[in-house]
């Protein structure tokens, strides 16, 4: 069915081409084009976009409908922006269509001076609460926090006051006990704003305490007392006891004395 030349005619033409294929699918499917193929076709385009008259017909049509250099400035709306998305759901690059990508952009900083939106922000930062967040469930990397943290007699630590515990408290006392992120499940929870999240306390002590170690000044934090709450109620299922712990702290003499026997090795970014 060849283009009209009457620009009155090609509605017409578009809606019986649309009508004529719906229901079958392509008849190229599945079909690799010859490389002859592709350069006759592409040679065809640049012809016709070479058109003046094609040209000012394109043109009228993106500006009777909304795209192309006319939606500069404006907003699209969500009806428009639902069908641009179904359009592409489960649309995937080749490795060619990848590989040609990525050359064009090689050396072109294209977010360089961006600033997202607060709107973009909020919802850049709802897709990656609770369980979008790719640490959902998992037990924290090392080196996370802000505490010095390091690895004594085989296990690692996160804080001073976490490293205070074990020597003072802990190897004093000659209890048993291991790290609950490795013996325990992770403890399921709701923070303040309703989203899933996971959590692991510090230590299990006699396999029937569980025992979370926090500064003073921390103890009262609404985030410590949501986890709390979860953590009691998992403590009672098991008949354990839960308990946020505030321990003497090692002095900077003591913590040095361990350094230099061997005991206690610092990780890179804590040093």
């Amino acid at each position: 069915m060849p283009l009209p030349k009457d620009p009155a005619k090609i509605e017409e033409w578009k809606r019986k081409l649309s009508l004529a294929g719906k229901g079958r699918p392509s008849p190229l499917k599945g079909r690799k084009r010859s490389p002859e193929a592709v350069e006759k076709t592409r040679q065809a385009l640049i012809k016709t976009c070479a058109d003046p008259l094609y040209r000012k017909r394109q043109s009228e049509t993106a500006k009777a409908k909304g795209y192309g250099k006319w939606m500069k400035g404006k907003k699209r709306s969500a009806e428009s922006i639902e069908k641009s998305r179904q359009g592409n759901k489960g649309f995937k690059h080749s490795a060619e269509s990848k590989l040609k990508i990525s050359k064009s952009k090689a050396g072109v900083a294209t977010t360089v001076g961006y600033r997202h939106t607060a709107e973009t922000k909020q919802r850049i930062a709802r897709s990656n609460t609770g369980r979008g967040n790719g640490m959902y469930g998992k037990n924290a990397v090392f080196n996370a926090g802000r505490g010095k943290s390091g690895w004594y007699r085989g296990w690692h630590f996160r804080s001073i006051l976490e490293l205070s515990y074990v020597v003072l408290v802990l190897e004093s006392e000659r209890v048993e006990w291991c790290s609950a992120e490795l013996a325990c499940p992770r403890i399921p929870y709701k923070d303040e704003c309703g989203n899933d999240r996971t959590y692991a306390a510090d230590f299990l002590v006699s396999n029937s305490r569980l025992i979370e170690i926090k500064p003073r000044r921390k103890c009262k934090d609404v985030d410590v007392l949501v986890k709390a709450r979860a953590a009691r109620r998992f403590c009672r299922k098991r008949g354990w006891t839960y308990e946020i712990v505030t321990p003497k702290r090692l002095s900077p003499t003591a913590v040095l004395s361990l350094v230099n026997t061997g005991l206690v090795v610092f990780d890179k970014a804590a040093k």
